[in-house]
């Protein structure tokens, strides 16, 4: 899979796994929009459906950045919101995540920039 460089390097650093996942292409399915999810495995992992590999960079950006929202807030909140995850990011990252309108769904994560990081201990998001 390819993911913009940025994307790929901050998942190395963070030691978060990205993987293909029949439950996330059942979703994809169902829901248009839905190209990812975390939280039925163990670990860090985010999991994507096979349409994921067709989205622009931007939407692959805003989408790993929201799921690796959920996975820095899992341990310290268990029942945060999708809001919550977008407000991790925000702060660990200093990445604001759109939503817009596109042909791949509506309202659908989007970050163009790309992300600027440098190593920290990332269950501090909280």
């Amino acid at each position: 899979m390819k993911l913009p460089s940025d994307i790929d390097r901050l998942l190395q650093e963070e030691s978060v796994v990205i993987r293909f996942c029949k439950e996330a292409d059942l979703e994809h399915q169902e829901s248009r929009r839905q190209y990812a999810h975390t939280g039925h495995i163990e670990g860090d992992i985010i999991c994507v459906a096979s349409a994921f590999n067709f989205l622009d960079p931007s939407h692959q950006r805003g989408l790993v950045l929201h799921e690796l929202g959920h996975l820095l807030l899992i341990d310290s909140h268990p029942s945060h919101s999708e809001r919550d995850a977008d407000a991790a990011v925000s702060t660990r990252y200093r990445t604001k995540i759109q939503y817009v309108d596109s042909e791949f769904g509506r309202r659908l994560q989007w970050v163009a920039i790309p992300v600027v990081f440098g190593r920290r201990t990332r269950r501090a998001a909280n």
